[in-house]
């Protein structure tokens, strides 16, 4: 595999487990308002917080339709 390849597959895992997160979460009751308190609580890095918000806030538009 090459570099590139390992980078790109090491991003999905990332973004996949932020994704699981992100559902556990917001059905916690966890919103991306939170982020200060989410990176705290887990040890969180801010891009893996970035992830968990964006996907959170897309949660909660989906939410207000």
């Amino acid at each position: 595999m090459l570099e590139h390849d390992k980078v790109l597959a090491h991003w999905d895992r990332m973004r996949q487990m932020a994704y699981d997160t992100a559902d556990s979460l917001y059905a916690g009751g966890w919103r991306s308002s939170d982020r200060e308190e989410i990176i705290a609580e887990y040890d969180l890095t801010e891009e893996e917080a970035d992830l968990i918000c964006d996907r959170l806030k897309m949660y909660e538009e989906e939410e207000k339709l």
